[in-house]
């Protein structure tokens, strides 16, 4: 939202009334409330609501004061700025704890791209007959047609895919807008704006968690960090609020280009996988949403690979719900009865961080390893391709040795030159994850990677870059056997 700057009345939380004035400016947004000779009782975190001298509701989210600023000349005068986590602006009020958010609506960079269908934006050259049949037929007057017509369209098809969810309906639209046109010609604009319409209506936090979850898919999608932007809420058919993020947001760096042949994703060409993964993606969320999201912050950081990304990366798919790793490994008798022994040995000791340390891998002796988890997930990968990636699971498993190297010092033959492939290696294990994500979600992989890949997304990348990354990791360690 472009900056602006709101003159109104202000009510606090406490219930007392003051004008004011709120500065909105991305992050530096401010809200300056004149109390006069009053010091309010309550200035902790709070929600305030506002009304515009315009008649503009306002609603100022998770509200903190640095304290009053009291300045004496003939009169005491009494001022409080305020700095919130959201504001939101429109036809009515929020109250956090009880108001319901019925829809929801956004954009994000990439959307037209990802979302874009030839048929609905076009550009023809057409005959002069032809043209003048339109203009007849749609009573259009003032047209000087000459021998050589060209038309620029929009088919009129706004809704471009529309899906039932555990979370909601979900639906893309176009909205295209159009210059009058004049010596400099016309054009038709267009932008992508995502629709959720909740079941039952939400609260605001589980609304913008909910944004905030179909973002990250939306990333998936596009293979590149996609931030929130326009961000609509509505109370009911008519009250819309527009949602101003006040906390500062890190840089969508560049990540790449989007190309839509490489999207493992398309709603227009394959819209019963796509259809298909997403309910699933949405129904698993729950579990799976913590490691996501550390998917989704590696991708923030784009072309930037340091080491930690390539724990984040690791870790992501250490934290894997139970059901997306190996089963519990089976302790022999012997083992079981040692581990029990230790555990009693270790347990009467004197509280100590050996202690401690010794007591939690005697616990973790039974559970599947991160090298276990890692491999177990690339096993998904290679059974959904019709020509396995070779290695990968060799691949993987270098990665996470450089990942115990920066973590638990755990050092390993030609560590120093295998840091120089950190980027290949960050870049596998974040392969790994989202891949086998999407398959277990119902992705079709095979279909994908027989199409002639390029640059277009972070997985089809990957894969083009792997045989000739592969081969080089291969001199560095040429002996090394899974």
């Amino acid at each position: 939202m472009k900056k602006r700057t709101i003159t109104g009345d202000f009510t606090l939380q406490s219930g007392e009334t003051f004008p004011g004035k709120l500065k909105i400016q991305g992050h530096k947004s401010v809200l300056t409330v004149y109390c006069g000779s009053i010091r309010p009782n309550n200035i902790g975190n709070q929600t305030i609501h506002g009304t515009s001298h315009t008649g503009e509701k306002i609603t100022l989210i998770d509200c903190i004061s640095h304290g009053p600023t009291i300045r004496f000349a003939q009169l005491q005068s009494v001022t409080l700025e305020f700095y919130s986590s959201y504001i939101l602006l429109g036809q009515g009020q929020i109250f956090p704890d009880s108001t319901r958010i019925t829809r929801a609506r956004f954009r994000t960079r990439d959307m037209a791209s990802v979302f874009y269908d030839l048929r609905d934006f076009h550009y023809n050259r057409i005959t002069k007959d032809t043209a003048e049949a339109l203009i007849e037929e749609n009573a259009i007057r003032n047209v000087n047609i000459g021998d050589h017509p060209q038309i620029c369209y929009f088919s009129g098809k706004y809704v471009i895919f529309e899906i039932d969810t555990i979370i909601g309906r979900i639906w893309a639209e176009n909205s295209p807008s159009t210059t009058l046109g004049g010596f400099k010609g016309l054009q038709i604009r267009n932008k992508v704006y995502i629709n959720i319409e909740f079941e039952t209506g939400l609260l605001l936090n589980d609304a913008l968690m909910a944004i905030q979850d179909l973002a990250c898919l939306m990333s998936v999608i596009a293979g590149r960090t996609q931030k929130t932007r326009s961000v609509k809420l509505y109370l009911n058919e008519t009250e819309e609020l527009s949602l101003v993020t006040t906390i500062e947001q890190v840089q969508e760096e560049d990540g790449g280009y989007i190309h839509r042949g490489d999207l493992p994703l398309d709603a227009i060409r394959r819209p019963d996988e796509f259809f298909r993964v997403i309910q699933q993606w949405l129904i698993r969320h729950k579990e799976w949403h913590i490691p996501r999201y550390r998917w989704a912050a590696c991708q923030v950081k784009a072309s930037l690979y340091d080491i930690d990304r390539i724990v984040a990366a690791a870790n992501m798919l250490d934290i894997l719900p139970e059901g997306a790793t190996p089963k519990l490994n089976t302790l022999t008798p012997e083992l079981m009865a040692a581990k029990e022994n230790c555990r009693g040995i270790f347990y009467k000791l004197p509280d100590s961080p050996e202690r401690s340390s010794v007591l939690g891998a005697l616990g973790r002796l039974s559970k599947p390893s991160l090298p276990q988890k890692c491999k177990h997930r690339v096993s998904i990968i290679q059974d959904a391709m019709p020509t396995p990636l070779p290695d990968l699971a060799f691949v993987a498993s270098i990665a996470v040795k450089v990942r115990n190297y920066f973590v638990h010092g755990s050092s390993f033959p030609n560590v120093d030159r295998t840091l120089d492939f950190m980027p290949f290696l960050t870049d596998t294990l974040e392969f790994v994850f989202l891949a086998s994500d999407l398959i277990e979600c119902g992705w079709q992989m095979w279909d994908w990677e027989t199409n002639d890949l390029g640059y277009g997304h972070s997985m089809s990348r990957y894969m083009r870059g792997y045989p000739d990354n592969l081969r080089e990791l291969r001199h560095v360690h040429p002996d090394v056997k899974l």
